[in-house]
Parts: C-alpha cells; structure tokens; sequence
C-alpha cells in the first residue's frame, strides 16, 4: 500500500476527531457511542457529523477531504468554513471553537478513546496530497457505501452504515436474531484501515 494513501487517510481521521467531539459534547448520548458516527456523502465529497441541536437550532459540521475545509451548516446552508491546509490539528480543534464561541457555545468535553500512534499520525500540519490518490480514498468509502447498501437490501436486515471516528472503519451491524434477553446472533461488517494485521485497508 502507498505510505502516502496511509498518510492521508491518518490527517482525515485526525481531522474528523472535531465532528465526533460536536456530538459528544451536544448530542444525546447513546451507551454503543453511534451518536458520535459520521456518514461519507459522496455527492458532495463531505465526511459528516451528526446534527445537533445548539441554541434550539440544528447545526452540522463537515469536513470537505479534497480541499481541508471544515463546513459548519445550519439546516442546509453552509455559514462558516474554516480552510484548514497548513495547520496543525491543534489549530482545527482552536478554529471550531471560534465557531462555536459565535453562538455562544463553549465544548468542554473530550474524546473518550485515543487514536492510533503510528508514525502516520505524528504529522505537524494537514498537508496537499496527490489529486489520484484522494480520489482513491474517496472511491474507496464510496464502494464501501455502496456494497454495505446493497447488503442491507439483499439480507432484508436493517443497518445505518456509518463511519465510527475511534477505529475510523465504514461499517453496519446486521441483528440476525433477538429475544426478550437481547442479540442472540450478530453480524457485523465493515471497511477496516490499515493496522498491524493487513497493512492497506481491508473488508
């Protein structure tokens, strides 16, 4: 696998850690953490946090991986972006704060779970990458959609198909059987990164 694509995929985990701390510092919190998944939308290129409700209205936050902008959405209209190329994450976390800081909001929460320390993470600034391989990485998440989607119609088993910001993986989670007890039989699938097992992404 391209250390660049490992790279890559490594700056949009780290920025996409800002989308799950909006939810764990305003949305309900659920006890399996899915109120802190994202979905990849890849009509718009956008990685997506959760609406949450801020000051009775409903704000979401974006992250466009093609171009390092954060988007901060009220309903559907985009009204801050933040260009984050050249900065360190750091610098992301202070330029979301500004945007909460206008509308009178303050998080204080933190993530509750750490994020890999490979030397793919230890970068000082988001940086330009190669056009193809971006695209790759979008293509990827995008597939990763798609099969999961024909999955869910196939087996007639319900399951959102959600990015979770800890492991960084697309995945579902088919219930096969349940009973008063609870699950007696899961499936679970998913897109996974790059790890200490397989060294490229992998189903």
């Amino acid at each position: 696998m391209n250390s660049d694509y490992l790279m890559f995929e490594a700056q949009v985990h780290k920025a996409a850690q800002v989308l799950a701390l909006s939810a764990i510092n305003f949305a309900e919190e659920k006890p399996d953490d899915s109120h802190t998944t994202l979905g990849w939308n890849e009509g718009d290129n956008l990685l997506k946090a959760q609406a949450v409700e801020l000051n009775g209205q409903k704000h979401w936050f974006a992250i466009q991986v093609d171009s390092w902008k954060l988007n901060h959405f009220l309903d559907e209209k985009r009204i801050a972006e933040l260009d984050f190329t050249g900065m360190s994450p750091e610098q992301l976390y202070d330029g979301w704060q500004k945007m909460l800081a206008k509308l009178d909001v303050k998080a204080e929460k933190s993530l509750h779970y750490d994020l890999p320390n490979s030397k793919s993470y230890q970068f000082p600034v988001f940086e330009a990458f190669d056009a193809k391989l971006v695209h790759q990485w979008k293509e990827n998440r995008s597939t990763a959609n798609r099969v999961f989607r024909d999955l869910v119609g196939w087996s007639d088993l319900k399951s959102p198909i959600r990015i979770w910001p800890h492991h960084f993986d697309t995945g579902g989670y088919f219930v096969v059987e349940e009973d008063s007890d609870g699950v007696r039989s899961s499936i679970g699938v998913g897109l996974a990164v790059a790890d200490s097992m397989i060294p490229e992404p992998y189903y």
